[in-house]
């Protein structure tokens, strides 16, 4: 089990604040906060979808830049877009 949990939110008085979590339990690894951020910068940067791409070209690209491939059961994303725009991408392979 492969699992990605950010959460970023901007607040006025105390800038960006950014959680984050990585926790892959098939190679053994679990890392957080400022360990898991590194880490995941360089793969979250090479994602290019936008609001207006398909639900079908996010999770490719996602599955894509994770290197997840078909071995996932569940693929749930949600995104808010700089816009404010909120969505939710799901796949259930299950």
């Amino acid at each position: 089990m492969w699992e990605l949990i950010t959460n970023t939110k901007l607040n006025e008085t105390m800038g960006a604040q950014t959680e984050a979590s990585i926790e892959d339990k098939s190679n053994k690894h679990e890392v957080h906060g400022d360990e898991a951020m590194k880490e995941l910068t360089p793969i979250l940067d090479k994602l290019t979808f936008t609001k207006d791409s398909t639900d079908e070209q996010v999770i490719q690209e996602v599955t894509s830049v994770f290197d997840l491939k078909d071995a996932y059961e569940e693929f749930d994303l949600e995104v808010v877009f700089d816009d404010g725009t909120k969505k939710e991408y799901t796949v259930n392979n299950k």
